[in-house]
């Protein structure tokens, strides 16, 4: 015998009035089952709105079919499309699965067979009908709410500290309410004496108010209670304030003060912030037990200030301010030495992918396209020659050719420009690394923190003799020295060298700069002296392109 199970939906009390409430409903199911012989196995009634299909009864449904595989029913009825669903989406999802376990969804007031596909278009537009009908009645509920608060009515549950009244138009408004109000007012007179933290007043006041802290806090902080409306972001308007229908509880210059108060309550320092004043930190070791020094804040009356210390019972502190400056000014006595700035030049075109294509695209593409054309103008001759083309064909070619070969002309004349870009481009990293303390100053904590990593010691002791060099990581010193009076930086323009292709050339360059300076190094010396080469214009060429680009 045919099984159904029957599916009643309302989701509003105006239903009932339009015909869809659940006693005419399951009438109207019943006798359809009678008339067609269908055995009613199961009804479920749902009061839950058909956006979705997280309802309490349809969940509850699905869970049985899904565990009672030789109890399903041949059909699940309802009367018509919009109670099963009113969006398309989900509808078709849940109609896939219902037909995988052998049951058929139907609307007995639109009977459709969706064996036949172009029933489908059918179920569809009274889908999409119901879909877009929910869509109209929240959008009117929307803008609606949006009208109300723009007339300064709260359409929200009734707030704490007010009762519901009806106004002069017949609609509901709020109005204080004692005692309640006058708790309120007292808790924002406390927080203008500035003698109790939020916490106290509300351990004062909180039992005579019947709130949660979190609740006291939004009241101290809302509008509503000095007699304002917020009004949020809709459609193409800004969110504002505008003056309520209701009595505020506080004056507005009262709930001002308030804010100004609360506003200024100190914030824990963030993490990316803690960096800032602690640049070294990792980096220094405490000289009375060698531990790893970490860093912190302390508040003074005024300021934060920043200690580097040890976590040990030592007690090891200094301020952070004084050995970072320290270091920032030791590090800007210190220049790229003179026989490094002609080899960075290779280093850049070698390590910066984006600079290595641009200057092959600068030279080789615009003629490898004219080549291309002029081919194409031979080709177009010798087919005009064994009559494969007319000569009319054979003039418009050759003039389309000439012409673009005229545009890439001018381009020719363009590339010195962008060739000086190019070059423009390289010495300002160049120059960054030769001014490597100006070049860290100015960079951000992420790319300072990189380039620590790079120029530092791994391991440094604080002591009083600390003396400068022994901060440094001693391949930065073969790459640098201390700056030279005499000594002027002057921009690389228009250098013809042979472009390396290989790390070893790289490699053999250094050592035949160290060897002229008389001081021999290993193939191991010059490759570490490489890598630190290629990780700084990295670190450099990352930091300057987006001011490049700009």
């Amino acid at each position: 015998m045919t099984t159904a199970i029957l599916y009643i939906r309302v989701s509003t009390d105006e239903q009932a009035i339009r015909g869809y409430s659940q006693r005419y409903q399951r009438e109207h199911l019943e006798q359809y089952c009678i008339s067609n012989n269908i055995d009613v196995i199961d009804v479920i009634f749902e009061d839950y709105s058909a956006r979705n299909f997280e309802r309490p009864g349809w969940k509850i449904l699905m869970t049985e079919l899904r565990i009672k595989k030789y109890q399903r029913p041949n059909f699940i009825l309802f009367t018509k499309w919009d109670r099963f669903s009113r969006n398309v989406g989900d509808a078709y999802y849940v109609i896939s699965q219902l037909y995988k376990m052998g049951i058929s969804p139907q609307a007995i007031d639109q009977k459709l067979d969706l064996s036949i596909p172009e029933n489908k278009i059918i179920l569809s537009v009274y889908l999409a009908t119901s879909e877009a009908e929910n869509d109209r009645r929240s959008m009117n509920v929307k803008e609606g709410i949006h009208k109300a608060k723009e007339e300064g009515r709260w359409t929200a549950h009734i707030p704490l500290g007010y009762t519901a009244i009806l106004l002069p138009d017949n609609k509901r408004g709020i109005h204080p309410k004692e005692p309640e109000a006058t708790f309120i007012r007292q808790a924002f007179d406390m927080v203008l004496e500035r003698t109790k933290s939020v916490k106290a007043i509300y351990d004062q006041l909180g039992g005579n108010l019947k709130c949660s802290i979190n609740t006291f806090r939004r009241i101290l902080c809302n509008p509503l209670y000095c007699g304002k409306i917020f009004v949020p972001e809709f459609k193409e308007q800004n969110a504002h304030l505008t003056d309520g229908l209701h009595k505020g509880i506080v004056d507005e210059s009262k709930f001002l003060k308030v804010q100004g108060i609360l506003n200024k309550k100190t914030s824990p320092v963030k993490r990316s912030n803690l960096d800032e004043y602690m640049i070294l930190r990792g980096f220094l070791f405490c000289p009375q037990c060698d531990k790893k020094l970490t860093g912190s804040l302390s508040k003074g009356k005024i300021h934060h200030y920043a200690y580097y210390h040890c976590n040990s019972k030592c007690g090891f502190r200094l301020r952070a301010d004084k050995i970072n400056s320290f270091f920032k000014d030791e590090l800007k006595t210190l220049e790229l030495k003179e026989d490094y700035i002609d080899l960075c030049f290779k280093f850049i075109i070698y390590t910066c992918k984006d600079i290595r294509e641009e200057k092959i695209s600068n030279d080789k593409v615009l003629s490898q396209s004219i080549e291309k054309l002029v081919e194409r103008i031979l080709k177009a001759k010798l087919l005009l020659l064994h009559d494969e083309i007319d000569y009319d064909d054979y003039i418009l070619i050759k003039k389309d050719c000439e012409n673009k070969i005229h545009g890439f002309g001018k381009d020719f004349k363009s590339i010195p420009d962008k060739n000086k870009f190019l070059y423009q481009r390289i010495n300002n990293i160049i120059k960054s690394i030769h001014e490597i303390g100006i070049s860290f100053e100015q960079a951000e904590t992420n790319t300072q923190k990189k380039m620590l990593c790079l120029l530092l010691n791994q391991h440094i002791i604080l002591n009083k003799n600390l003396a400068f060099k022994e901060v440094l990581n001693p391949i930065m010193l073969k790459v640098f020295r201390t700056k030279s009076s005499s000594f002027k930086f002057v921009e690389l323009l228009n250098l013809k060298l042979k472009l390396p292709t290989e790390f070893s050339q790289l490699v053999d360059e250094i050592m035949a700069i160290e060897s002229k300076n008389d001081n021999t190094v290993s193939k191991e010396s010059a490759q570490e002296i490489a890598c630190f080469l290629i990780g700084l214009i990295k670190i450099i060429h990352n930091n300057n392109r987006q001011l490049v680009y700009d």
